[in-house]
């Protein structure tokens, strides 16, 4: 495989990231209405925004994992699997920047 392909598919792997964290954050942690009156409340619902961001972004990348191993050629599988398991730490740094 040629390199501009390689750099070609992780230009599309680190926009597939960032495209999933703007929507998952603008999902979970924008639609929080926040009051200062109730600090326990904030912990709950940060709590819950944190569970739920991880399941929703194991299920939308399993989904698409599933989706590229049938669509694409089974020569592609093995860069299918770099990327997805690359993608689980980058839902460690997603998390890191969604909730500091």
């Amino acid at each position: 495989m040629r390199t501009g392909d390689k750099i070609l598919a992780f230009v599309y792997f680190v926009g597939y990231e960032v495209f999933l964290y703007l929507a998952l954050s603008y999902l979970l942690f924008d639609q929080i209405e926040k009051n200062p009156d109730e600090s326990q409340a904030i912990i709950v619902q940060n709590w819950n925004s944190f569970v739920y961001f991880i399941l929703l972004y194991a299920a939308i990348t399993i989904g698409t994992l599933l989706l590229l191993t049938s669509a694409l050629p089974r020569k592609q599988k093995p860069r299918v699997m770099t990327y997805f398991w690359l993608s689980w730490l980058g839902l460690l740094i997603m998390l890191v920047l969604a909730f500091s």
